[in-house]
């Protein structure tokens, strides 16, 4: 018997970043990618900040930590607007429409540099006709589905949770719960196939899924929890789901 369902993950299994697209910037003795150059040259264009970019830049940069500690508490989802209006606040910025601006900027730049690898294409054309339901962690919803639009992803999928939408993110048993609630799949006879060790390997073994952890060229790190299969390619689990038996 056939899985009842695929879950993908989407940024670095089926979507990747070209972060050497970006302007890299020297941050606290490191060459950093980053979206803020960008942003500072509009922002100057049409607001006229009274703080230079070296100060843009480390406030830009602690908001990430700041959200990034929040996100981890609880495993709620801050958006891509909560950061900013953090960012707008330690720099003393009163104009509301300025976080808003710097959200429209950023998510700009980073939808310029996410590529749909062809041998990702070609995967996804050859997979058996098993639903497939797309869980992904990310702060702004509207630049996963401009990017499904664009790349011919968004009918490929039978449901799709983005955790901006969801208000939770990944590891965390209030994203699953929403998933599984709303699909009504059982995860036992599910493959979920993702990269991220904690989000991924660890979130969705700990629900019941048959786990396939995607480690392409990177060293694979030991996972919270093991999961059925470590795959180098996405190609794999075509045999995956042509010789496992639920």
């Amino acid at each position: 018997m056939r899985f009842q369902a695929i879950f993908f993950d989407l940024f670095n299994t089926l979507l990747h970043f070209d972060f050497s697209l970006l302007p890299q910037v020297d941050f606290q003795g490191q060459s950093l990618p980053t979206t803020s150059v960008e942003v500072y040259r509009q922002l100057s264009e049409s607001r006229d900040p009274s703080f230079p970019y070296s100060r843009f830049l480390e406030e830009f940069q602690e908001s990430l930590k700041i959200v990034t500690r929040l996100r981890s508490q609880e495993h709620r989802e801050f958006s891509s607007l909560d950061r900013f209006q953090i960012l707008c606040k330690r720099l003393k910025v009163q104009d509301k429409s300025v976080a808003e601006f710097i959200v429209k900027v950023h998510m700009d730049e980073l939808f310029r540099i996410i590529h749909f690898p062809d041998h990702k294409k070609a995967l996804l054309d050859q997979l058996p006709p098993i639903p497939l339901v797309l869980v992904s962690n990310f702060d702004h919803a509207l630049t996963v589905r401009r990017a499904l639009r664009e790349f011919g992803l968004e009918e490929r999928f039978e449901a799709i949770f983005i955790s901006d939408e969801v208000g939770w993110r990944k590891p965390g048993d209030e994203f699953f719960n929403v998933v599984l609630k709303t699909t009504g799949y059982s995860p036992q006879q599910c493959l979920y196939v993702g990269d991220d060790p904690e989000a991924d390997v660890y979130g969705a073994t700990r629900q019941g899924f048959q786990v396939a952890w995607l480690v392409e060229n990177r060293p694979p790190q030991d996972p919270p929890l093991q999961p059925k299969w470590t795959i180098r390619d996405l190609s794999q689990i075509l045999e995956i789901v042509e010789e496992t038996d639920i």
